[in-house]
């Protein structure tokens, strides 16, 4: 019997070794793993400014692309409803081989503020000196602007405001002043950038968890009239405005007519109760090249 067993030992350990070695081949790599939902967004490089605490940052634009002198830019401006955009718009910016750019603040609307030596806050100053740098950016090459928004949500609050005299429920001193920002600056700035060289186009209201759920990671499918507030509203308000200029309707991906849903192939839409996953927001590179391409050629 000894000679049996030993003659049988290394086939044990060839047919032992043949199971890891297939374990290991079938295995997810790191790369193919999900991500963790609820920090599944883009992280903006260090120095610019972003959507994390608004008031500690240094407002400037951001070049999110590699920079070619006096080549055609992409202008993305707005607030973190712009930001959740950015994985989408680098690969679409460079596929189209234009420069990237963005002035982007959490809960800071796009608004019209002129150039002075002193702001009420940063996020007044990030729109001044984003508007210069489209006046002064469009004289030299081509700069298409993509403005970027929470408009319904912004749109509701100042419209309860006006009805009640103060703001909904919950907002802070700083949450008052970005209404009032939006209220009576925002509407001045597509004329404003109307009358400079430079393309204009807007994202459109993007669903959102209206009902801000508990718990994580947000699946948030819910009926699309909760999901997308004053979605037909809201369009109409940004067509008037902007003398129908292009808006680009990112919920196709993720809603049909009646509903949205809280997962696409299988990943979070949502990794918070208002923005879009960055692992979803890439798919959406389909949705911005087409307008990139005919600001291209």
């Amino acid at each position: 019997m000894q000679p049996a067993r030993r003659a049988l030992a290394p086939l044990a350990l060839a047919v032992a070794l043949l199971g890891v070695l297939l374990s290991l081949l079938t295995a997810p790599t790191a790369s193919a793993m999900q991500p963790d939902p609820t920090r599944d967004y883009y992280q903006i490089p260090k120095g610019c400014a972003g959507p994390a605490r608004p008031e500690a940052q240094v407002p400037s634009g951001c070049r999110l692309t590699p920079w070619v002198r006096n080549r055609p830019t992409v202008v993305l401006w707005g607030d973190s409803h712009a930001w959740q955009n950015i994985p989408a718009l680098i690969r679409a910016s460079r596929a189209e081989r234009l420069n990237l750019t963005a002035f982007v603040m959490g809960k800071c609307p796009p608004a019209k503020i002129r150039i002075q030596k002193k702001y009420p806050g940063k996020c007044e100053k990030s729109n001044a000196l984003a508007l210069r740098y489209v006046r002064t950016a469009a004289r030299r090459h081509p700069v298409q602007v993509i403005l970027g928004s929470h408009w319904a949500g912004f749109g509701a609050a100042a419209h309860y405001l006006e009805q009640n005299g103060e703001p909904p429920p919950g907002y802070t001193e700083f949450d008052l002043r970005m209404l009032r920002l939006f209220r009576d600056h925002t509407p001045k700035l597509f004329p404003a950038l109307l009358r400079t060289r430079a393309e204009l186009a807007m994202v459109g209201q993007t669903a959102t968890c209206e009902r801000r759920p508990k718990t994580a990671p947000f699946q948030c499918g819910m009926p699309r009239d909760r999901a997308i507030l004053h979605e037909g509203k809201t369009r109409r308000w940004l067509r008037g405005l902007s003398r129908n200029a292009p808006q680009i309707d990112l919920n196709r991906e993720f809603c049909g007519p009646e509903r949205c849903r809280g997962k696409d192939d299988g990943d979070y839409v949502f990794w918070d109760w208002g923005h879009l996953s960055k692992t979803v927001n890439y798919r959406m590179t389909k949705y911005f090249r087409p307008l990139l391409r005919d600001f291209r050629n």
